[in-house]
This record gives C-alpha cells, structure tokens and sequence, in this order.
C-alpha cells in the first residue's frame, strides 16, 4: 500500500511539474507576441510620423530612413517609395529625390517587364537630368550612362545611314 501511495504522489508531483512548465512556456510565448505587438505599433507609430515629417516639413533624414526601409525590405517593392521621393523632388527641391523618382519609376517597369511609353521617359530623363544638375552623384553617374549610350547609338545610326 505504501508503494501504491508513493507511486501515486510521485506521478502528482510529476503531472503538477510538468502542467507548471509547460503553462510557463505558453505564458512565455505569449508576452513574446504581446511584446512584438507593441514593437510592431510602436514601428508604425514612428513610421507614420517620419511620412508625416516628409510631406508636411520636407524632412530629409525621415525620407532617406522611408527609403532606407523599403530598399531593404524583401518582401516590398522599390518602387513603393515613389511618392515620398516625388513629393521631395517638387515640393521640397531635394536633390537625391530626383535620381530616386528616376530609378524607382525604372524600377517599377522592369520588374513588371512592361515598356515605358514616350511620355514617363520624358519625365524619367527629365528627374534623372534635374538631379544630375543639382549634384547629385548618382543621377550624375546615371545620366553620363544613358547619355553617352544614346549619343553612340544615335551616331551609329547617322553612320549607317551615311555609309549606305
């Protein structure tokens, strides 16, 4: 009887134990997800503030860090910070804006693998030539490329034709 009784305590003790840690570990869990919860509002928060900053102060640091978020967020396309960078070109005269409205409308083209009509080259080449006259590095390099480029593809043709 002792035996029976010992056993008896002894799976108790044992089912009491284990129900312990396993509600502690679900408690755990759970103020993981409570606490990635609040990060995530609290990201969102200060999301919405840094939007906020561009479009109501031009506020460049806020832009570059939007900017910044979705060039290196996989699951998000570069061509999602196109009004922020469109807003900062016209509204706020913000050089490094220009070649970005130029490169995420290039962006969104390729990665759909539709043509750009007449019209949003223009605008492209125009951002792209805007940013290269204000100083910016990048449009600068940019420009250089696809001027140069069809520069020689158009005296290539003026040879052909001459050459005929």
């Amino acid at each position: 009887m002792n035996k029976k009784y010992l056993m008896i305590i002894s799976i108790s003790i044992l089912t009491f134990c284990l129900g312990f840690m396993l509600s502690k570990k679900f408690d755990d869990a759970k103020s993981s997800k409570v606490a990635d919860l609040k990060i995530s509002h609290t990201c969102l928060s200060c999301q919405n503030l840094k939007v906020q900053a561009v479009f109501q102060k031009g506020d460049t640091i806020a832009y570059q860090q939007i900017v910044d978020s979705i060039i290196n967020d996989i699951h998000s396309s570069n061509s999602n910070y196109f009004c922020y960078s469109l807003v900062m070109a016209n509204k706020y005269d913000y050089a490094p804006a220009n070649y970005d409205v130029y490169y995420s409308l290039i962006e969104c083209f390729k990665q759909n693998n539709t043509e750009m009509d007449d019209r949003t080259k223009r605008m492209v080449q125009n951002y792209l030539e805007r940013g290269a006259e204000k100083g910016d590095i990048r449009a600068r390099r940019s420009a250089e490329q696809f001027f140069d480029l069809r520069y020689k593809a158009a005296e290539l043709s003026a040879d052909e034709h001459f050459s005929k």
